[in-house]
């Protein structure tokens, strides 16, 4: 979880002077078991596939052979089930593979927005279930702020005479108007 007062989806700098750019991890969750189950599907695509291979070579030889009407109709049959099976099973496996990609693609929370991290509801080693606040998030662009100034100030403020804002910390200003 990023600290708080880190600007995330920005330009700025955070407290660290380090650049935050757009979709910066805000937290994350040990994405170690979902790594190990992606690779884990990758192989079990890859059996599939070398088991649909073979099994698809020796459904066209069958099929070659029961038009000659050298094999029964019975080994047909079994040959063509050993063949839809295996196209199956490469099909269960490519889905199994791409809801291990979507799981670990989720261990990442990234900001939705430009904002910055006011309050850290979960710390690392924190047990967080579906729905739990991680962290509040104030959106930063656009921001509005009001800065009360005397009345002669005022009076010079105006579209031909922008002003420009230094937060605390800052070399150049963040915006003028």
């Amino acid at each position: 979880v990023l600290g708080v007062g880190s600007i995330v989806r920005s330009n700025y700098w955070d407290s660290e002077k380090h650049c935050l750019k757009d979709g910066d991890v805000i937290a994350q969750i040990d994405p170690i078991p979902y790594r190990g189950m992606l690779c884990s599907w990758k192989d079990k695509l890859k059996i599939a596939l070398a088991e649909y291979e073979q099994i698809s070579k020796e459904f066209e030889r069958v099929q070659k052979l029961t038009v000659g009407h050298v094999i029964s109709q019975k080994q047909m049959d079994i040959t063509r089930a050993a063949y839809l099976s295996a196209q199956a099973k490469v099909d269960s496996a490519r889905g199994h593979l791409l809801g291990a990609e979507y799981r670990l693609e989720r261990c990442q929370l990234r900001a939705p927005f430009i904002g910055v991290i006011e309050r850290i509801y979960a710390t690392p080693g924190t047990l967080v279930l579906a729905g739990d606040p991680v962290v509040k998030l104030t959106m930063m662009n656009p921001m509005k702020v009001r800065i009360p100034v005397g009345r002669l100030l005022a009076q010079t403020i105006g579209v031909q005479n922008p002003i420009q804002i230094y937060p605390v910390g800052m070399t150049k200003p963040v915006g003028s108007r």
